[in-house]
């Protein structure tokens, strides 16, 4: 996890205002050289990079969010950072922290599906009904997660693709998504979530037996496993806009990632009834450890969260370790190559 930890240092070194970190040397003469300079006879152009690579930026921030870092000294941050984590902490501790509320689309899918009589016709009506919805719906059918070499513009054509299973999951995160998009900050941070969010949907619907789940679950308890990202992005982003635009610096915003993300993600799943896919029937680490409730959250939170940080390494250009207690290190490795986003394909978000 050597380049992980690279990143880390990096990004804290930022948050420390140390913008002045140091780069390679380079040339001013070296682009133009290495631009037209012809290949030695015989040797070839490198093949072109299939996957589209994360910047730096994005790496940074993805991989701080998953960092276990001491909780920050507050005095550190200035007062309009201060004031907005105790502002977040205060709604929390007196139970006023409002968790926006479940898409009714979401709860018209969970009824759809509730019923053994479910057609694409059903979830097609309900998409009518919401332009926005639909527009989206079908922007992420064209996507490149969904093997997108044809596009289609079809309502119909977009449920069948996405699935139905996974029609509710999605419906949240875009609807978390669009929210987060109405404010006045915090854009680029949701499009590399919502990015990272689609890829460990389907890298946790290709590990569904390792997860003993149905692939539809195992596909939305990876879209869903951080949706406090979501929920304090949408937070954060609310702030900023009821103070005229003014920025939450990096460092605060991690902080208070850190200090709520717990307590929100379970308020979260608990306001949405989603607690069963939080805790999946899964063998502890230790297969002589009788399973709780307690050991098997943990044990399936770490695994995503290490499943996480090598999506996002190898995302970024690296050569993690795929081993993962628990999943097979060849799945992990296929599973890698299959969910990263091509530089051929459309974003999502």
């Amino acid at each position: 996890m050597e380049s992980w930890f690279k990143h880390l240092c990096e990004w804290l070194r930022r948050l420390l205002g140390n913008k002045e970190l140091p780069g390679a040397a380079t040339n001013p003469d070296d682009s133009f050289n290495g631009v037209n300079s012809p290949q030695p006879p015989g040797q070839q152009e490198p093949a072109a990079d299939p996957v589209r690579r994360l910047e730096p930026d994005a790496t940074d921030f993805l991989l701080t969010l998953l960092a276990e870092i001491p909780p920050a000294d507050l005095q550190q941050l200035s007062f309009y950072d201060r004031t907005f984590i105790a502002t977040l902490l205060k709604k929390l501790r007196t139970d006023t922290f409002e968790i926006p509320l479940l898409p009714e689309a979401a709860l018209h899918i969970q009824r759809l599906l509730s019923s053994h009589r479910v057609n694409a016709s059903d979830f097609v009506d309900m998409f009518k009904s919401d332009p926005a919805l639909s527009a989206e719906l079908i922007k992420l059918a064209n996507s490149v997660y969904y093997g997108a070499t044809i596009p289609v513009h079809d309502l119909q054509l977009a449920v069948t693709r996405v699935g139905f299973n996974q029609i509710q999951g999605l419906v949240i995160m875009m609807s978390l998504r669009t929210r987060i998009l109405r404010g006045k900050g915090l854009h680029r941070e949701v499009g590399w979530v919502t990015e990272l969010s689609l890829m460990m949907a389907m890298a946790c619907q290709q590990l569904s037996s390792d997860l003993s789940m149905s692939p539809g679950e195992a596909f939305t308890l990876g879209l869903l496993h951080h949706v406090e990202y979501f929920v304090l992005l949408g937070a954060a982003s609310e702030y900023i806009s009821s103070h005229q635009g003014a920025e939450i610096s990096a460092g605060a915003l991690m902080e208070a990632m850190r200090r709520l993300g717990a307590p929100v993600h379970d308020l979260t799943v608990r306001n949405w009834g989603l607690e069963g896919l939080e805790l999946p029937e899964l063998v502890p680490f230790d297969e002589e450890e009788e399973p709780t409730d307690e050991n098997t959250q943990l044990n399936i939170s770490s695994r995503l969260d290490m499943l996480q940080r090598i999506l996002i390494e190898k995302w970024s250009g690296g050569s993690p370790d795929a081993s993962i207690p628990g999943f097979g290190t060849d799945a992990v490795s296929r599973v890698m190559a299959a969910v990263l986003p091509t530089s051929a394909g459309n974003q999502a978000a």
